[in-house]
């Protein structure tokens, strides 16, 4: 779980952000944890060429099942608004307004300049958006980049980037 400074100075933990944990295609963060990459091997498997009928027993699901999931990420390539539906509607008014109305469009800001810098420079986008935009993106697409780097599992520190950890000895 991602932390935060308190004003005592100690790290606490932050709850996930309300739009990200609404009930919809994706039910939180750890719920897309392990459903991205089964989504993506049926994605796959389907655009192989493979029917939906050999796809559901290996997976566990039902043939429908199968269906809605193909269905879904043909719905998110072709950047269905619906999408947008599980941001914070600050942030969504903030992409919008910069003409940013498609996930894919979204995407392609993020990755204008590593770490997302492009994002930043929009006025009244800050740290807290850009870290919701990137978990929206994990969730949205299931692309490694874009995987939860605030998260205490991920490679790479504890701390916020740019921040030092202190010590009082």
């Amino acid at each position: 779980m991602p932390t935060k400074q308190s004003p005592t100075g100690r790290s606490v933990p932050e709850p996930p952000s309300p739009a990200l944990t609404r009930a919809g295609p994706h039910v939180g963060h750890r719920g897309a944890l392990t459903k991205a990459p089964r989504n993506a091997r049926i994605v796959n498997a389907s655009r192989a060429g493979e029917p939906a009928q050999d796809i559901a027993p290996n997976h566990g699901l039902s043939v429908e099942r199968i269906r809605q999931i193909v269905a879904a990420a043909e719905g998110l390539e072709r950047g269905r608004p619906e999408a947008f539906d599980y941001l914070c509607r600050r942030t969504r008014d903030l992409l919008e307004r910069q003409g940013w109305t498609t996930v894919p469009l979204v995407r392609d800001a993020y990755l204008a300049v590593p770490g997302g810098e492009r994002l930043l420079q929009v006025p009244g986008f800050g740290r807290k958006s850009l870290r919701e935009v990137r978990r929206w993106l994990w969730l949205q697409m299931g692309d490694p980049r874009f995987e939860d780097l605030d998260s205490p599992n991920a490679a790479g520190g504890s701390g916020a980037p740019g921040q030092t950890m202190r010590s009082n000895g």
